[in-house]
């Protein structure tokens, strides 16, 4: 009769830790191996493949002599040129010599968002060139921007996407607290001046005409007493 046998999971690769980005291009993922079983093992080998022909994997630590039951060890996988392919996996298996035993585990990469991170802050960096030669007053700022172009170059996108943000708002703040300079046209000003003139000749007149009809009726009313 044939009798079932609960199969071993003495091994699990996980991945717990931070993982870092380097600006040369190159990431570290640190892998943990423990051992879940209840007995110990011995002779754990570790590599780490991938289908992507221009990445380069290192690990630091590929062989391990024992893990005693509840213990954990660490290795270091080096990801080099992770931005070459775009989306792609990396396998990593751990083999156990004593009790016989594979576990794979994947991790899956993409690196798009990271592709075009750079493009990202030449837009804004442009942006903010712009801005700046529309407006004198942030010429001040030029330095700061100079200095987030040299980031850039240098691949450190964090630091230079601070500092070109710092000059856009640096920017605007200049623009929203300068003294206004209002300028009305020429022609609005004499068209309004030439307004205000016309409207005092017509109260002038119009006071001069019942001024004079005032005149006549007085005139007329002490002449018309003088012949009664």
């Amino acid at each position: 009769m044939p009798v079932e046998v609960e199969k071993p999971h003495p091994l699990q690769i996980i991945t717990p830790e931070l993982v870092t980005i380097y600006a040369n291009a190159t990431v570290k993922v640190p892998i943990v191996l423990n051992n879940t079983w209840n007995d110990s093992l011995t002779g754990i080998t570790l590599k780490a493949t991938t289908n992507a022909t221009n990445v380069t994997l290192y690990l630091d630590k590929e062989y391990f002599a024992k893990l005693d039951t509840g213990e954990a060890d660490t290795a270091t996988l080096l990801i080099t040129n992770y931005k070459s392919e775009g989306h792609y996996e990396i396998r990593l298996e751990a083999n156990v010599t004593n009790p016989q035993y594979n576990d794979i585990a994947t991790i899956f990469v993409n690196s798009a968002e990271m592709q075009s991170e750079g493009d990202q802050i030449e837009s804004k960096i442009t942006f903010a060139r712009d801005l700046m030669s529309s407006n004198p007053e942030c010429q001040e700022l030029n330095e700061l921007l100079m200095q987030a172009q040299q980031e850039l170059n240098q691949n450190n996108y964090a630091a230079s996407s601070r500092l070109v943000d710092d000059v856009i708002n640096g920017c605007k703040y200049l623009v929203s607290n300068k003294s206004p300079n209002i300028q009305q046209p020429k022609e609005f000003i004499k068209t309004f001046v030439w307004k205000s003139q016309y409207n005092d000749y017509i109260v002038i007149g119009v006071f001069g005409l019942l001024f004079v009809i005032a005149i006549y009726y007085l005139v007329r009313k002490d002449h018309q007493h003088q012949e009664f």
